[in-house]
């Protein structure tokens, strides 16, 4: 028995022993976030004051900041709420709670800024010469996202500036609309994005763009008259111009009558040799090659060697029906007409009435018809002769007004 208890206190010995010699763990307190970077722009470093718990950093102009994706490493054993890689929405602080192994616990706040905008650059435009009224697209960067933002001028050689409108932009291209009366010349580019401006360093060339006719004096004329044509787009003094008359058989070009010509119109004298016809009619500027398209109403040139009707004589704005119309006329006595039929030709309804030719007053005299019902209608007057391969109709280009 004594031999049994000697055994079991001794047992008792050697576990007591034991647990009194193993070492009690100790728990890692560490909790610092060791590093902090943006995913989407890895080179940015940011500062981190463990002190004050604080991360800083900011990122490029252009960056958007609510949606970044964060890579953070901290101490071993540490927890990290929210984790790393979990994209977060920057535009307001964000705050990281990392707990130690022993439990404690350290809160960071995360302070993001966006690099304010920079003065544009202006590298290149998509072209280097370009009509006025055409688009000019600028290439760059840091344009800014807002149109309102922004505003472009052209800077002449003289340092005068014209604005021009907006089309279209990004951060990286602006789109403008030269405007159409630009005078020709040579232009650099002045953006303002807010306070902030640059002139690019290069000039575009403006040239002035292709003419245009706006009017035509008259529609029905002689050999050896003259076309007087209202034209936008043209400077006389600086370029040399041509008509085009346009006919299926052949094409005329007149030459510009320069001493008759004023900067509201151009005057061409139709040439005598000219065939009778009807012609569709372009402006073409011979300097700079550049042609108009064809104006949309032709016009009619007639054999000067015939008889002709000039007019209206002593026209009035408006006529009643019966009342006596006169005509003026030309080269009558050289007619073999037998019979002068005037056609009045409405919307609705066409009157013809013969004239008489008062050889004394050189006019061509109608009455009109009692029964012509108010209207606006267009004359012509036809030579019937006793040969019908003779006949031929003049039209003239002043409207009747019946009231």
């Amino acid at each position: 028995m004594r031999s049994f208890y000697k055994n079991f206190l001794g047992l008792i010995g050697v576990i007591v022993l034991s647990i009194g010699c193993q070492k009690k763990e100790i728990l890692s307190s560490e909790k610092c976030i060791l590093s902090f970077k943006i995913s989407e722009n890895a080179s940015v470093i940011a500062q981190i004051d463990d002190n004050l718990g604080v991360i800083r950093l900011s990122v490029p102009y252009g960056t958007n900041p609510k949606k970044l994706t964060p890579l953070l490493t901290v101490s071993d054993r540490a927890s990290l709420v929210p984790a790393s890689e979990v994209p977060q929405d920057f535009s307001k602080p964000v705050y990281y709670t990392l707990t130690a192994e022993d439990g404690s616990k350290v809160i960071y706040t995360v302070k993001l800024s966006v690099a304010p905008q920079p003065a544009p650059i202006l590298t290149n435009f998509d072209k280097d010469t370009l009509d006025a009224g055409q688009n000019l697209r600028i290439v760059g960067k840091y344009f800014g996202s807002f149109v309102l933002d922004v505003a472009v001028n052209l800077v002449s050689s003289t340092g005068q500036k014209s604005i021009v409108s907006v089309k279209e932009m990004d951060s990286t291209f602006i789109v403008v609309e030269i405007p159409i009366d630009t005078p020709p010349g040579n232009y650099r580019c002045n953006v303002q994005v807010k306070e902030l401006s640059s002139v690019s360093p290069q000039a575009v060339v403006v040239a002035l763009p292709v003419p245009t006719i706006r009017s035509v004096s008259k529609f029905h004329l002689l050999q050896g008259d003259t076309l007087w044509i209202g034209a936008s787009h043209t400077d006389v003094a600086s370029y040399a111009y041509q008509l085009y008359l346009q006919a299926s058989a052949r094409d005329m070009v007149i030459p510009l009558a320069k001493e008759i010509t004023s900067s509201q119109r151009l005057g061409f004298v139709i040439p005598n040799q000219m065939p009778p016809n009807v012609y569709g009619i372009s402006l073409f500027n011979q300097t700079q090659q550049k042609k108009s398209s064809t104006y949309p109403t032709t016009v009619q040139i007639y054999d000067a060697q015939k008889a002709f009707i000039r007019d209206i004589d002593s026209p009035k704005d408006s006529y009643i029906k019966g009342e006596t119309l006169s005509f003026k006329t030309l080269n009558m006595a050289t007619t073999k007409a037998r019979l002068f039929q005037v056609g009045i030709v409405g919307k609705k309804q066409t009157y013809f009435k013969n004239a008489i030719y008062d050889a004394k007053s050189r006019l061509l005299v109608c009455q009109l018809p009692e029964e012509i019902v108010a209207d606006t209608y267009r004359l012509n007057v036809t030579f019937l002769h006793d040969n019908p391969l003779e006949d031929y109709t003049v039209t003239l280009d002043r409207s009747l007004v019946i009231r």
